[in-house]
């Protein structure tokens, strides 16, 4: 079986708490005692989202922990980029979702609004909105594993996009195997 590694240039993207070893096998974890899953934070006690693997589907899963959930929230700027910087997705899996508190942000700059400022009732909306949506993240499950058993020929395939209040870009990886079957997996975006 291939299998395809973060790359050690890409440590960088990850805090310094966050601990990352040479290798990891899913293997080793599944024959000791605790296979159902294992939690990869950016430190003890911490209120934000946090990316926890199951070595048995061999996915990632986000969680959002109840702290930031039940976070008492005036509705100010201040408190919008407060809870909306609780969301830790180094590679940008979660940018769909993260992009619309940004854009709710860049709107109250444009505003002219002050940190403490109530948020108007037509933005308030648009932010309990997000903020209701948060718990539906830990129902996203995402492959670790990018490629097919054996042999395959490798793609990866980029794509960026812009409107007047956003842009982003994707990166994706899309594999062949020897009995034709494609697939295309969301490495990373931003």
């Amino acid at each position: 079986m291939d299998t395809l590694l973060i790359s050690p240039r890409h440590y960088s993207l990850m805090p310094s708490t966050f601990s990352v070893g040479r290798g990891n096998s899913y293997t080793d974890r599944i024959q000791n005692k605790n296979p159902e899953k294992t939690s990869v934070s950016t430190g003890p006690n911490t209120d934000f989202t946090e990316c926890t693997e199951h070595p048995i589907t061999d996915s990632f899963q986000f969680n959002t922990p109840q702290s930031v959930l039940k976070m008492n929230d005036p509705e100010t700027k201040r408190s919008l980029l407060s809870i909306a910087s609780k969301i830790f997705d180094p590679v940008g899996l979660l940018t769909p979702f993260t992009v619309k508190a940004k854009i709710l942000f860049q709107d109250l700059w444009q505003r002219e609004l002050e940190w403490e400022d109530q948020l108007d009732e037509e933005v308030a909306a648009q932010w309990r909105s997000w903020k209701s949506d948060l718990p539906c993240l830990s129902r996203i499950n995402i492959p670790r594993h990018f490629m097919a058993n054996g042999r395959s020929i490798i793609k990866l395939r980029g794509f960026g996009g812009a409107s007047p209040k956003a842009y982003g870009v994707a990166v994706y990886i899309q594999t062949m195997d020897a009995a034709g079957k494609v697939s295309t997996h969301l490495v990373m975006s931003k």
